[in-house]
This record gives structure tokens, C-alpha cells and sequence, in this order.
């Protein structure tokens, strides 16, 4: 598995190269690869990591949102729709989502959660076989039609 990790990481560098430029790699996804500050935590997410293995050949853009699932990063502003407007041809999208769409029993489901006396609705909750792959195929899609590569 390590290798194989390293082997698609070399290729994304080399492509980047072949291409002239510097490739961009998108990360979306929950905690697991979200950036943490490290004044204040121990705690970091892989995609925060992931820069310190490439040169000069890509750049990491780690959009990774802690407590985010499939579907919440999709509809709750600005999230997706920010990363959208800075993915340009030949980028690539690492998307890993799951942790926190078993929220809710994992059944579909908004629920509505209180925040500071306001009331907000979590859009967590998936289904594995249902809006869980909806929401993978939406991000699969409109990074294809953004002509970069969704992984």
C-alpha cells in the first residue's frame, strides 16, 4: 500500500512537469485530512502532510473541512463551490469522504442542531448505497467537466 502511494504521488509530480507547470491537487474531505493549527494541537490531517512530498512539480491545496461529509461539504457554502472556482485543467481533486457520513444512524436525514442559540441543519447523515455515491458522483463529475482528474 505504502508503495503504491508513492508511485501515484511520483505521477502526479511527473505529469506536472510533462505538462510545463505546476500541477494543483485539490484535497476535499472530513478531519481525517483537514489542516489544524499547529500552535495549538498535536493533531493534523494527512492532507495538511501532503505538501512536504512534492518539489517544485505540484502545489497541494487542502480544502479538507473537519466534521464534513459527502453531502454536507457539497451544499453548506462555501465550500465545494469555492474549491470549484480554483480548479483549472490538469488539476486533480483527491476526494475522501465517509468518517462523518455515517452520522445519523447512517440514514438520510437532515437534522436540525443548535449552535450558539441559533438552529442550523446538519446535512451529515448518508446512506452508503444512496446519497452517499450521489454525492461522490457530483464531485466526480463536475471535476471531469472542469477537465482535471477526480481521485
Amino acid at each position: 500500500m505504502k508503495m503504491k502511494r508513492h508511485f501515484v504521488l511520483s505521477m502526479l509530480c511527473i505529469a506536472g512537469m510533462l505538462l510545463g507547470h505546476a500541477v494543483t491537487i485539490h484535497t476535499i474531505g472530513d478531519s481525517t485530512m483537514a489542516n489544524y493549527d499547529e500552535s495549538t494541537t498535536q493533531q493534523r490531517g494527512w492532507g495538511q502532510m501532503l505538501q512536504q512530498f512534492f518539489g517544485n512539480g505540484a502545489v497541494v491545496n487542502n480544502r479538507a473541512k473537519a466534521g464534513a461529509s459527502s453531502k454536507s461539504f457539497y451544499l453548506e457554502a462555501p465550500y465545494w463551490t469555492t474549491v470549484k472556482t480554483q480548479i483549472e485543467e490538469g488539476d486533480y481533486v483527491l476526494i475522501q469522504f465517509a468518517h462523518n457520513d455515517e452520522k445519523n444512524n447512517g440514514l438520510d436525514g437532515d437534522t436540525v442542531r443548535a449552535v450558539t442559540g441559533d438552529q442550523s441543519v446538519d446535512y451529515r447523515g448518508t446512506t452508503a448505497q444512496g446519497t452517499y455515491k450521489t454525492y461522490l458522483r457530483k464531485y466526480v463529475e463536475e471535476t471531469r467537466a472542469l477537465g482535471a482528474t477526480p481521485i
